[in-house]
Order: structure tokens, then sequence, then C-alpha cells
């Protein structure tokens, strides 16, 4: 299986005096351009997901309703709060265990949860081995979930290295 790690694009600054919550926080039009104009950047990698699952705050379940959108995924983003900021990232690896019958999975989420979850599926210890920026993404194949895994960082791209590619 391939596990695709996706951290939400640009969003709003959180507003210490306004009364909106941080999970309400939306991505900002630049945001949802530059987002966007990475997913041709998807394709030419061969990406082919089977699902798509989200944090349930405003500014990731919307890059991923864009990542479906953008690469033709028939079905809406899966919730799930173990994906939100202070998540339990213990229990996505039980979840994905569940369906690694799947080719590819995307998880958006938040730092520095992604880059924690990315130490999990890679060491089996929550440790953060990478920065996501925002916008950025990350291929890990995954042959066995478990407190060994057995998986491969096979790529890790800046935002800016994926509109690039998806320019190219």
């Amino acid at each position: 299986m391939e596990v695709y790690l996706v951290r939400h694009a640009i969003a709003y600054p959180r507003d210490p005096e306004s009364a909106r919550m941080d999970s309400a926080r939306e991505l900002t039009p630049a945001g949802i351009t530059k987002f966007r104009q990475t997913i041709p950047a998807y394709i030419k990698l061969g990406v082919d997901l089977d699902e798509v699952w989200s944090s349930p705050y405003a500014r990731t379940l919307q890059t991923a309703e864009l990542l479906c959108s953008g690469l033709g995924l028939g079905q809406p983003p899966r919730l799930m709060p173990e994906l939100e900021p202070d998540g339990n990232m213990e229990r996505l690896i039980p979840a994905l265990e569940l369906v690694s019958d799947r080719r590819a999975i995307a998880l958006v989420g938040h730092e520095p949860a992604l880059g924690e979850l990315a130490g999990m599926l890679l060491t089996g210890r929550r440790i953060s081995l990478v920065e996501f920026k925002k916008g950025g993404a990350a291929c890990i194949g995954v042959q066995r979930l478990s407190a060994k895994p057995e998986s491969v960082l096979k790529w890790l791209l800046t935002p800016k290295q994926l509109r690039s590619i998806g320019r190219s």
C-alpha cells in the first residue's frame, strides 16, 4: 500500500481576538489556488487514490476535497478525528491495517502530527522525521504495519516542488 501524507494548504492565520475557533479556519484564496496547482504533479507521479482521509478541521477538509476533486475520486474524504492537531495518531495504524487491501490512501492533516505519523509508519515510533510545508506531501510505501513496520519513504515534496513538477 502507498500512504500519502498531505499537509493542509495555506489557511487564514489564527486571530487571538476573534471568537472563531482554530478548527473553523479556512484556506485562503491563495492557498486554494496554490494547492490546485499541485494537482498535476500528483497525476504525473501516478497517484491513483482509493480513499482520502482528513482531519475534520475546515482547512484540512477543504484541502482533502480539492485533492479528491482534482484526482477524480468519486467519493468524499473520510473524516478522521485522529488526524486533528492533537489527535491520537496511534489509532491510525490499526485503522490503516483494516484497509491494507487498498492500493493508495491519502491522509490530510497538520504539522507536527504528520511528521510524527511519518516516523510511526517508518520506524514504529512516534518521532518527527520530516517537516511538511503547507500543501506539501510525502509518499510512504508500506509493506507491513506493526510495531516494526516495513516501510520506505518514496518521496517528500514541498508545494513549490509539486507545482514545478506539475508545470513541467
